[in-house]
Parts: structure tokens; sequence; C-alpha cells
């Protein structure tokens, strides 16, 4: 599911999912009714919750907008910048600063 979500927002569209105890780590990059719906597991409640939401213009369109913003904070480029800081951190480096790989 995790670039079924950044996917979601490159479209500009909410993530829709259930409530299952095991969604990937990507789950965090979603908020709570303003780029996602988490709704239950059972096929009735999910099908009357997202026929609602279709139902509701104003809602589906703050909602898309959101998703939108969200395109832009979730970029390849600062994915990849976090991930150099991250691994720079570990390695006790300054963010982004080239590695010199020496052979021991």
């Amino acid at each position: 599911m995790g670039l079924a979500i950044v996917d979601s927002f490159a479209v500009n569209l909410p993530f829709v999912t259930t409530d299952i105890p095991i969604h990937c780590l990507e789950i965090a990059y979603l908020e709570p009714g303003v780029t996602r719906l988490m709704l239950p597991h059972n096929v009735q409640e999910f099908a009357d919750s997202v026929t609602t939401l279709f139902a509701d213009p104003a809602r589906l369109c703050a909602m898309a907008l959101a998703a939108g913003n969200a395109a832009r904070r979730y970029t390849l480029e600062n994915m990849v910048a976090n991930v150099a800081d991250g691994l720079g951190g570990c390695l006790g480096t300054k963010a982004r600063e080239p590695l010199i790989w020496e052979p021991r």
C-alpha cells in the first residue's frame, strides 16, 4: 500500500482504507479525515462510507486539495534527502555530505 498512498496524493485523491492492524509505515503520511478515510473492515460499511463521500462534493474537494498539498511534501527529492540525512546521522557525517569509501 505504500506507493498507493503516494500515488493517491499525485492524482489529488484521498486514500480510503480499512482499519486492519497491518498497515505499512507510509500510513503515517495520511491525516485522518483530511487525506484519508479509515473505515471499518466491513464491505457494507466501506461501500456506504465511500458512497457518502462521493455524494458530498465539498468534502471530496477539500480532501482532494489536501491530497494535492501532501503530494508537494512527499516528493521523490524530499524522500531521498530524508534518507540521506538519516544515513548521514547514523554515520556521523553532515547531511548529504558525500561519503568517501575507503577499504580497510
